[in-house]
């Protein structure tokens, strides 16, 4: 039998240590033996960092269940949406993310080529639905979700960088 403490601790560690394979062999060996919700992130953080996202999407969908207002999980299930191609599906996390009081003021790190940044998860939220409907065609509407993510916060690299190739993309036409 396995010491499911052990387990926990060690793919934890795994995963703090970049070890997202081992991670996700360890969480998974350990959620066999018991449920745990740190389990559980534990293997969807491991499995969106190896690009696994329907594995991360499932894992995060069992944890927006339990914490339906968490804006890290409504996030995270709408960029495994976006990752696996199914636009529409994380086009309601978005809206949940813009309509949450605290997606103003509670911030998430993003990932630039830079370094990163700390953006409210509103102005992210905007940007991802900029993306979906610049995606889909409607670059105005996206135009305006970048706007929107920059009136939130202005130095937003990502928003910044999404509204100057979308208008490119216009004055092409």
């Amino acid at each position: 039998k396995y010491n499911a403490d052990a387990l926990d601790t060690l793919a934890i560690l795994y995963l703090a240590a970049g070890s997202n394979e081992a991670a996700v062999k360890i969480a998974t060996r350990a959620l066999s033996v018991r449920e745990s919700d740190q389990l559980t992130y534990t293997l969807a953080k491991a499995n969106k960092n190896i690009g696994n996202y329907q594995f991360a999407l499932d894992n995060y969908s069992k944890l927006l269940t339990k914490t339906p207002n968490s804006l890290e999980y409504l996030y995270e299930v709408a960029y495994a949406n976006i990752n696996l191609k199914k636009l529409n599906e994380a086009l309601p996390h978005i809206k949940s993310i813009i309509d949450h009081p605290e997606s103003g003021s509670e911030v998430m790190q993003e990932f630039i080529s830079e370094g990163s940044q700390l953006v409210p998860f509103k102005a992210v939220a905007f940007n991802m639905l900029g993306f979906i409907q610049s995606t889909g065609g409607q670059q105005e509407a996206a135009v305006n979700s970048y706007q929107a993510a920059l009136q939130i916060y202005p130095k937003y690299y990502l928003a910044s960088n999404n509204l100057k190739v979308t208008r490119e993309k216009m004055n092409v036409k």
